[in-house]
């Protein structure tokens, strides 16, 4: 009784120990008497004095670890001179360094493999708090994993404080309690442990979510326990809880237009940056196509065998064939999954057909603005000017898209859209868009393709007669008006 009062006075007086709720329980447990105090002294002994460690070195620290096992520090007075290979042979595991994630597993396989009585010491400060490896691949505390009973300090601990560590650990298991009293002892800390206060240790400040959380769980808890100490079950009283929830009233449920819409924006949008990209991704490789074939004077050998309008054309029809097959690939991939796997809702109209509709469109509108990319491009010489050149041309690609999505987040029915959906630039953006969202019909679509197709003739003569007579001239950027005008025909 006087040793045990002595040994929890002495665990009480160590900074680490003085809220040791194991050093509590042990002082608030009575003492086991005579018999069973001398054999726990006996068994202490022997454990304390016969201890084998693991053999496991992990970064760093195990450098030191191996230094205390040799003469010079000579660990095996003190019983610690046997390092064991096989965890089924070892009492103490010494955590030397970092742990990271791939090795976490490993290290408590060796744990659990370590026959009971057994003992953790957790060497340097990466092995006890992640030390300067605060990152995703190292374990923040070898605690999350193992067990620890002796945390020792240092980066890297010298081989002496390595031996104090051991001498403390030494001093734990002489004391260490046996048979009932060590039950007794581990019902008082449990009960302890459950009483006491959660503390929420936090970097700067705290979330307002888990403090609510916590905060919530506890309420709970302290609500159980007075309702079984009033003779009530807790789990009856929560059923009851769970019941009572009230009855919800939606005043404006979501309807199947609604629904459907969401279905129509997503096929719009994406049908509406396909036809994007391709037109300003194809009208800006014309483009800097153009100039570098100038740049380098190429386009002198190139004129020399084929008509300017012709290598305009290939140039088009090269890059444009290249765009609208993969784009079109994703866009029908995507539309043959949704419909395959169910994720698109049921529309009122025909995702095939607008799928088609859409194609169509895209080679008209790149048709239509990839001829006056390469026109713009023939009028500078150099890379760092197309960007000035083709400028008007991407507000031109932007402009309709924006209108399209103006158009369809308001009111398609409206007579201003109606109008504008049949020009010729706006129209490869807006009549798809008008087909989604179901205010169009076949014959509009067909009225609006024959114009844009009659117009596109126009485009490309003017397209052409600008590129002809832009594509030899160097140096400076050409002017549009002098291109275009009488003398430089």
């Amino acid at each position: 009784m006087k040793s045990m009062k002595k040994h929890n006075a002495f665990m009480a007086s160590i900074p680490s120990k003085r809220n040791d709720p194991y050093a509590a329980a042990a002082a608030e447990v009575d003492s086991p008497g005579f018999l069973l105090t001398t054999v726990e002294k006996l068994a202490g002994l022997a454990q304390a004095r016969s201890m084998w460690p693991v053999t496991m070195g992990l970064a760093c620290c195990a450098i030191e670890m191996m230094a205390a096992g040799t003469p010079r520090f000579d660990m095996a007075r003190f019983g610690w001179e046997v390092f064991r290979a096989s965890p089924r042979h070892a009492d103490v595991m010494i955590v030397s360094g970092r742990v990271s994630h791939k090795m976490a597993p490993i290290v408590r396989n060796v744990y659990d493999s370590m026959p009971e009585p057994k003992w953790v010491i957790s060497m340097g400060a990466c092995a006890s708090s992640g030390g300067i490896f605060n990152n995703y691949a190292v374990v923040q505390g070898c605690d999350h994993i193992v067990p620890v009973d002796i945390y020792l300090p240092g980066c890297p601990p010298r081989p002496e404080m390595l031996l104090n560590a051991m001498l403390e650990l030494t001093r734990q298991i002489e004391k260490k309690p046996l048979f009932k009293h060590r039950e007794e002892i581990a019902r008082a800390v449990e009960a302890a442990a459950l009483s006491a206060t959660p503390t929420l240790t936090v970097r700067q400040s705290s979330d307002d979510a888990v403090v609510a959380g916590v905060t919530g769980l506890m309420q709970q808890q302290a609500l159980s326990s007075m309702i079984a100490e009033l003779g009530g079950d807790p789990s009856t009283v929560a059923g009851s809880l769970e019941q009572a929830a009230p009855t919800v009233r939606v005043l404006n449920p979501a309807t199947e237009d609604q629904e459907g819409f969401q279905a129509r924006y997503a096929v719009f949008m994406a049908s509406s940056m396909m036809l994007y990209l391709v037109i300003l991704m194809g009208g800006q490789f014309i483009a800097m196509g153009v100039v570098e074939e100038k740049s380098s004077r190429i386009i002198e050998i190139l004129l020399a065998c084929v008509r300017p309008t012709s290598l305009l054309a290939g140039k088009v029809l090269g890059t444009g064939a290249s765009l609208i097959l993969c784009f079109g690939l994703v866009g029908t991939a995507g539309a043959v999954t949704a419909q395959i796997t169910g994720i698109m809702p049921d529309m009122d109209i025909d995702l095939n057909a607008t799928l088609v509709v859409t194609l169509v469109w895209m080679v008209v509108g790149y048709a239509i603005f990839s001829v006056l990319f390469g026109a713009a491009g023939a009028l500078v010489s150099r890379q760092e000017d197309v960007a000035g050149a083709v400028m008007p041309l991407t507000a031109l690609c932007v402009l309709p898209f924006m209108a399209s999505l103006a158009m369809f987040m308001g009111d398609p029915k409206q007579l201003i859209w109606k109008v504008l959906s049949y020009i010729p630039p706006l129209s490869p953006y807006l009549m798809p868009a008008r087909l989604v969202s179901g205010v169009s019909n076949w014959v509009e679509q067909g009225v609006a393709l024959i114009i844009a197709l009659a117009a596109l003739p126009l485009l490309v003569r003017v397209s052409a007669t600008i590129y002809t007579r832009a594509v030899t001239r160097m140096g400076s950027r050409v002017p549009l008006r002098q291109v275009l005008s009488r003398k430089s025909a």
